[in-house]
């Protein structure tokens, strides 16, 4: 989703509730809340809500601009490592992610971690009968496509900014239409920001204010588990499954 697409700002004494692609939303607005400021000789105040991918690849990128922003971020989590399970993998492709880390100069730190490999992807019924077995033809398509481990990314990122940027164990409870911002369990409200980005996944209180949407149960549901050293407990789990991607559906749900 776009980042002005879940943006609610103050300027100038006057409020602002952006809506996806309408005109106060085009990026160049952005560019008049720092011309504002810099003729005031202020500094906007930036808020990003939520610590994740996202919010920390928006938080770098400002981080090693030119702009003189004064930025938070706040984050859910207790702390850097309070959380175990932060997701499983994500595939970073060529003009989206991997082109955010490298104008965030981390490119190198990326290598370290990302995954070229996984050129294979079947697709086959509940008896394992193969329906569908990409093999160079994936190669051509997806070798632009490397995975990293989402925990991995997020301490990449998390390395690049300065650690006062991020605020723990922040819930957040409320936009105002001031632009403020108030947080479960403290009296105090943080505010206000010239510019809130809400980068707090599918609930997102930015997002409800600035449509009221919420999500709602699609009727499919999604199970993960993890096998331990497949080549040794499941070899042939493993052999099945191969380097790449496996899809097992049962009486042709796809």
């Amino acid at each position: 989703m776009p980042l002005y697409s879940k943006v609610f700002r103050k300027l100038s004494g006057k409020n602002f509730t952006s809506r996806t692609r309408s005109k106060e939303c085009q990026p160049s607005s952005y560019y008049s809340i720092n011309n504002v400021h810099n003729a005031m000789g202020l500094s906007p105040k930036i808020a990003i809500i939520g610590a994740g991918p996202a919010g920390l690849t928006l938080a770098r990128l400002l981080h090693v601009s030119e702009a003189q922003v004064d930025l938070t971020v706040y984050e859910l989590d207790a702390s850097p490592t309070s959380r175990h399970d932060l997701g499983g993998t994500l595939d970073l492709h060529t003009d989206t992610g991997l082109a955010a880390l490298r104008k965030c100069g981390l490119w190198d730190s990326f290598q370290r971690y990302a995954r070229y490999e996984g050129e294979k992807m079947i697709i086959a019924d509940k008896n394992a009968t193969e329906l569908v077995h990409m093999r160079g033809e994936r190669k051509a398509v997806f070798a632009d496509r490397p995975e990293i481990d989402r925990h991995q990314l997020k301490e990449i990122l998390l390395e690049s900014v300065p650690e006062a940027y991020v605020r723990w164990g922040r819930h957040l409870r409320e936009v105002t239409e001031d632009g403020e911002l108030r947080f479960d369990g403290r009296e105090e409200m943080e505010g206000p920001f010239d510019l809130i980005v809400g980068a707090d996944g599918a609930w997102s209180k930015v997002r409800g204010r600035l449509h009221g949407l919420k999500p709602v149960y699609s009727g499919v549901s999604g199970y993960e588990m993890d096998i331990l050293e497949p080549q040794r407990t499941c070899p042939h789990t493993d052999k099945l499954v191969g380097r790449g991607m496996y899809f097992g559906s049962s009486d042709c749900n796809f």
